[in-house]
């Protein structure tokens, strides 16, 4: 799997400490970072010891990863042949076990049977660019050995310091990725001014020409992650062909009711934003009285958004998938 073309060359990975969990996280500046990891035996018994949480590791960058592939309950593994992936990637201190049992998303399998799920763990819980750039890539090698997945619907979403990697890795890899779902990630101004990421969105994708369909969502309680995304919107408008005066409201009233599944339906006010074919290709959701954190119906919406895209390797474009 690689990057688009014009990102080969653009990023050096350079390893922050050397051998398989020793060592201290640096920040962009060399700063240590806390050290929040979960003892490996703790966990949820749920989580544990159910058999659709299928386990797997691989290495990269001199560190052992460990992640989970939740199967949708009532498939057996020739009917997933060809289905979708969506990752889920937790947040900074909230390892898989934590993550994978309240965001929503192995609900949302069983009830669709549409998508499998991957939950990466990452090294000390949380995840770097730096560190961690490639290893979605080599958890897909390995997941494609056993679950033969379709490969033009790979799809990406993620919480907190989750919604982070979330940005830099669809920006980094758009060519393998067909829409990102970041849910209360810090902002643009906030990683540049704390030292928490090196960039937001890949400096050749913010210059680029290719497409990547987004649906961002956050809290209007949230004192981690502001609901301004004014900075993220410029760069996702321009790269998806939309305009920040062409866009619908969707509420309660016209989208997100009880015959759609949503039971917290009243939380959600989404810009949704459309290209000149009429096809919503960004979304801002704010949800209504939401701190730093998530509900199960916010997988919903990622996936209804996500779910319309495809990426055929080395597109510029995101086409619909009933193309």
């Amino acid at each position: 799997m690689e990057e688009i073309k014009n990102n080969q060359a653009s990023e050096q990975t350079t390893p922050l400490h050397s051998g398989r969990g020793r060592g201290r996280i640096l920040d962009i500046a060399g700063r240590p970072l806390p050290d929040r990891t979960y003892p490996a035996e703790t966990g949820s018994a749920g989580y544990q010891l159910s058999e659709r949480f299928h386990k797997g590791k691989v290495e990269n960058n001199g560190y052992e990863y460990t992640y989970s592939v939740y199967l949708p309950k009532g498939l057996k593994k020739a009917e997933m042949k060809g289905l979708p992936l969506v990752f889920s990637i937790h947040g900074r201190g909230e390892p898989a076990w934590v993550f994978a049992e309240k965001n929503g998303w192995d609900h949302l399998a069983d009830e669709t049977k549409e998508f499998i799920v991957v939950f990466p763990d990452s090294p000390y819980n949380i995840w770097t660019i730096e560190r961690d750039r490639d290893v979605l890539l080599r958890i897909l090698e390995e997941v494609k050995k056993e679950y033969d997945y379709d490969e033009s619907r790979v799809y990406l979403s993620g919480f907190s310091n989750g919604a982070i990697f979330t940005y830099q890795q669809a920006s980094t890899f758009p060519s393998v990725f067909a829409a990102a779902s970041p849910w209360n990630g810090p902002g643009m101004e906030f990683c540049r001014n704390s030292g928490l990421a090196s960039y937001y969105f890949h400096p050749d994708f913010v210059e680029g020409k290719v497409e990547m369909p987004f649906w961002i969502i956050v809290g209007d309680s949230d004192s981690k992650a502001d609901a301004d995304r004014e900075d993220e919107l410029e760069i996702l408008l321009k790269r998806n062909h939309c305009e920040r005066e062409r866009y619908e409201v969707w509420d309660h009233t016209n989208h997100y009711t009880a015959e759609n599944g949503y039971q917290q339906k009243d939380r959600f006010h989404t810009l949704a934003f459309y290209d000149e074919n009429g096809v919503v290709r960004v979304g801002l959701t704010v949800m209504k009285n939401m701190p730093h954190g998530a509900v199960w119906d916010e997988s919903r919406a990622a996936w209804e958004f996500m779910k319309q895209f495809k990426r055929i390797r080395h597109e510029i474009k995101a086409e619909e998938e009933s193309k």
